[in-house]
């Protein structure tokens, strides 16, 4: 009986009522049926390449996160980010008033700026000390730099890496008097 849509089986064919289709048998000669087998085993290898292929997007994409997460939760604990910096709040502020607006700061001394453009936004800083190996940070730790310009910044306890006894913002230039690089450091 013919009926819509329905694979009627021939002799010697296997129904797969599952899928509405017939294989037939063969005897190893390449027939229908090794076709049909190997058809599913692609159409099963396309899956598994496509099952993968969103393991491996999901596992970015959760990594991505995980990084996005981790520098909002840096820039929130970060006592030295809080505060947008200006001439006038940093010269009336002090140490604890400083701190804040320290990574600010450095946004706005770009390496190559002259040291005059950071005495106008910082003021004058205090040399660094000095020992026979040249200067050296308050901890004795030697500066690389041939002019470092020291701010103090206060005692921070805080959270990771921004719990310090005395934290300093470092103006480091080179030998032309232009700033090299510009960092928030302390022990």
């Amino acid at each position: 009986m013919h009926g819509a849509g329905v694979a009627e089986a021939e002799p010697g064919a296997a129904p797969d009522t599952a899928r509405g289709v017939v294989t037939h048998r063969s005897s190893g000669d390449g027939g229908a049926g090794e076709l049909y087998v190997r058809q599913q085993r692609q159409c099963e290898m396309r899956r598994w390449k496509c099952v993968v292929g969103l393991l491996a997007l999901a596992a970015l994409l959760l990594a991505r996160g995980c990084v996005a997460g981790f520098v909002a939760l840096d820039r929130y604990l970060d006592p030295f980010d809080d505060r947008p910096f200006s001439p006038a709040a940093w010269a009336a502020a002090d140490e604890r008033g400083r701190g804040p607006m320290a990574r600010d700061a450095i946004r706005h001394l770009p390496a190559g700026t002259p040291k005059e453009r950071v005495r106008e936004l910082l003021g004058e800083g205090e040399p660094p000390s000095r020992d026979p190996r040249g200067p050296v940070d308050g901890y004795g730790v030697r500066l690389d730099h041939p002019e470092t310009w020291v701010y103090w910044l206060g005692c921070w306890s805080g959270l990771g890496p921004y719990g310090f006894d005395d934290a300093f913002l470092y103006v480091h230039f080179g030998p032309d008097g232009r700033v090299v690089a510009a960092e928030v450091n302390g022990g």
